[in-house]
């Protein structure tokens, strides 16, 4: 849980008037990060419920208000609906003692980067992910600057959740589907997607932030 006051050396008067926070290399995170645990492993189909659930970071820098955001993407855990190749979608799914663990490696990594704000799928595999991973960054940050956000969950996959993806694959062939026509609109997906970004970003340029943190899935990514 989130601690009641802010500790982080980025106070609110460093962030508007003193220098920039020290900006991590990201070639010294990614080999940090690939020291740390094993690539994904690809499941069936290019969507983040069937493949294999490790846990992976990405930056990336935008400009606003005069203020470099730097936003961490970080994907959950694996579950054991990824180690079997379940479909999840919306479906609410644990970390498996494998993802436990890459969430841990992931502290490792992390726990040197202090974050001005924190945002997580709603779904208990990111939310576990996040209480994990940023642990450090949860005992210091206040409770309105960490934020579930079902904006930020993979697409749904309606009724074909919860089966195996060879399954759903021969499922989808019978009703004359793709993945792209089943479930959730793509396009829904995406503007779903878009206004939690835009939420997050919004946070950050109003209140001036450096770095935020968003736990999301891979399909999402």
């Amino acid at each position: 849980m989130a601690g009641a006051g802010y500790s982080s050396p980025l106070s609110k008067n460093t962030i508007l008037d003193g220098p920039r926070p020290p900006k991590p290399s990201i070639e010294e995170l990614a080999c940090a990060v690939d020291d740390v645990w094993d690539a994904p492993v690809a499941g069936e189909g290019t969507h983040d419920s069937a493949s294999d659930g490790a846990t992976t970071t990405t930056t990336t820098t935008i400009g606003t208000n005069n203020v470099v955001l730097q936003v961490f993407v970080i994907r959950h855990g694996r579950t054991r609906e990824n180690q079997l190749h379940i479909i999840q979608g919306h479906m609410d799914t644990l970390l498996n003692e494998i993802g436990m663990a890459q969430a841990r490696k992931c502290a490792t990594v992390l726990a040197m980067l202090p974050f001005d704000a924190i945002w997580s799928s709603d779904l208990t595999r990111c939310i576990q992910t996040r209480d994990i991973a940023l642990s450090s960054q949860l005992a210091t940050l206040p409770v309105e600057r960490v934020h579930e956000s079902k904006h930020f969950r993979e697409r749904s996959f309606g009724d074909l959740e919860g089966y195996p993806a060879r399954v759903a694959a021969v499922e989808l062939k019978k009703r004359k589907l793709t993945w792209d026509t089943a479930g959730e609109d793509p396009k829904v997906f995406q503007t779903r997607l878009f206004r939690g970004w835009d939420a997050m970003v919004e946070e950050a340029r109003t209140s001036r932030f450096r770095r935020v943190a968003v736990v999301t899935h891979g399909g999402t990514t």
